[in-house]
């Protein structure tokens, strides 16, 4: 130890002097090392923390998504690519700015509940809202926000990407999708995308309702769609996929389906294959269509020509013979005439007006076979019994000469339809009944109704002669008569036919063989068969 020579004092120069001296200043000194250590560290976690912050600006001012901070809903950093989102000249002018102007109004509630999450150390990723731009403008974004750490205040970041396009693209496929399901629905189509390889079937909604069956619950994939196809049909659907796929030309196909009830529904599909760089077909899409209302027309039109083909024929073999009578007596008129032999002009002149007679009945009936389809009076609900009443009083003349019993049932039954058509039919049904008892001691019809797997079928039953089986598939033709010696010109059961047809229902004769009397049954769309009674006038 020294002293110092102008204060007196004594100074600690060495590390012996030091350790001579008492505990309570090495104390002293002890606290006065430690506190510079730490104030040391404390220097140095300043530089790291502000060369973190350094970083984190440099990398957010670097960043390609927009990014702004806020304390307490005010911007205190922004970088460019927000300036550029929001549509500012700089970053700069974003400082200060509160998030309430810079979010659409209509999400002001959800932009507390998000803090509220973040304060309570949550994070809020991918959330869509709307900025509002400089100009007034608002644009779609996408945003995440989280609490920065080690902040206080509590400073929460926002990055936000723009959604704009991607929203008006969603948008616009929202349209298409919309106007593709109003076509699909008009159209009574059904869109579908077969995975070639697997099997697998992705249907639209429409399919389901095409095919008939429970969107929920019903399986789409290839072998179940095979199920529902028409056995006829079956081969031909698939080999025309085969080959449309093989030649890669577009699938244009027609075939039934068998609905769950058992109904038939005609299907157009139309689809177009997908293949793999080899070529190989890996996907087939396309679009199916109900044409059952067209088949039918199509059918209709072919049963059509076909029956004016049998007309023809038909018109002209029956109007040959008449004409051919006609042609013959006048030429035996005029030689009787000649000859002054009025005995034979009175034969001649008979056979000619037999003759025209019957081509007068012939003409009449092929006009009331004319005017079936053509005439439609309005539709009306009308009891069973008042038609079958409105048609007994027509053929009242010939029931009362064969001394025919009529049996009618009391169930309340109610047909719909052109009532004069409908009285029609029984009008035929039961005069062809009662002209063709024969020797039926006990002639008799009966006319009701019963259930045959659960369709309302109509009968008119006789005891008459019967039907021979093989005039059964010529029964319902144009001028075909079982019995040449009776009268009419055999067009009453092609008029019946045709009219139940026209009722949206078919027709059809049962007979165990000759003698043994005779069923017509047939069916007519919207029968009715109601449990209480109903005014039948």
């Amino acid at each position: 130890m020294k002293k110092n020579h102008k204060s007196g004092q004594k100074v600690l120069n060495t590390r012996k002097d030091i350790a001579s001296e008492s505990p309570g200043s090495r104390a002293v000194i002890d606290d006065i090392t430690e506190r510079r250590r730490m104030e040391a560290e404390m220097e140095e976690a300043v530089r790291a923390l502000r060369k973190s912050e350094e970083r984190y600006r440099a990398l957010v001012m670097a960043s390609p998504d927009a990014i702004y901070v806020h304390v307490d809903g005010f911007v205190t950093l922004a970088n460019p690519a927000m300036a550029r989102l929001l549509g500012a000249d700089e970053p700069s002018q974003l400082l200060g700015k509160s998030v309430f102007e810079i979010v659409d109004p209509e999400f002001h509630k959800i932009i507390r509940g998000r803090w509220r999450q973040i304060s309570d150390g949550g994070s809020v990723p991918l959330l869509e809202e709307k900025f509002v731009r400089f100009d007034g403008s608002t644009i779609d974004v996408e945003v995440t926000a989280v609490a920065l750490p080690l902040s206080e205040p509590r400073e929460i970041q926002v990055i936000a990407r723009d959604i704009t396009e991607r929203k008006r693209d969603e948008g616009l496929l929202r349209a298409s999708s919309k106007r593709l399901t109003l076509a699909l629905d008009s159209a009574k189509a059904g869109a579908w995308d077969w995975d070639v390889i697997t099997g697998h079937l992705e249907w639209s909604p429409q399919m389901f309702d095409l095919f008939g069956l429970d969107r929920q619950t019903a399986d789409a994939s290839f072998e179940s769609w095979r199920t529902r196809l028409h056995p006829e049909d079956l081969e031909p659907a698939e080999r025309r996929i085969d080959e449309a796929l093989k030649r890669q030309t577009i699938l244009n196909s027609d075939y039934r389906l068998v609905l769950p009830d058992g109904g038939i529904r005609w299907i157009n599909a139309v689809g177009e294959g997908v293949y793999d760089d080899q070529g190989r077909p890996v996907q087939m899409i396309g679009i199916c269509q109900d044409i059952t209302e067209r088949k039918q027309a199509e059918l209709q039109r072919e049963a059509a020509l076909e029956e004016v083909a049998r007309f023809t024929y038909a018109v002209s073999h029956d109007l040959r013979s008449p004409l051919v009578t006609v042609k013959t007596f006048l030429g035996h008129l005029e030689d009787d005439l000649r000859n002054r032999n009025q005995e034979r002009v009175g034969e001649d002149l008979g056979f000619i007006k037999i003759a025209a007679d019957k081509m007068g009945l012939l003409l009449d009936e092929l006009l009331r076979l004319s005017k079936v389809g053509r005439i439609i009076n309005p539709a009306e609900e009308i009891s069973l019994q008042r038609v079958v009443k409105d048609a007994l009083d027509v053929t009242a003349g010939r029931i009362a000469q064969g001394g025919v019993r009529i049996e009618v049932t009391d169930e309340p039954v109610f047909l719909y339809g052109d009532r004069a058509r409908l009285v029609e039919i029984f009008q035929n049904l039961v005069d062809n009944a009662a002209k063709f008892m024969g020797g039926q001691p006990e002639p008799r019809v009966e006319i009701g109704v019963e259930s045959v797997d659960r369709e309302t079928v109509l009968f008119v039953r006789d005891n008459g002669i019967g039907l021979d089986p093989e005039f059964e598939p010529r029964l319902f033709g144009m001028f075909e008569k079982l019995d040449a010696a009776t009268d009419g010109v055999g067009l009453g059961l092609a008029l019946v036919r045709r009219i139940v047809e026209l009722h949206g229902g078919r027709i059809w004769a049962e007979s165990k063989g000759p003698g043994r009397g005779a069923t017509f049954r047939f069916t007519l769309a919207k029968t009715r068969r109601a449990s209480g009674t109903k005014d039948q006038s």
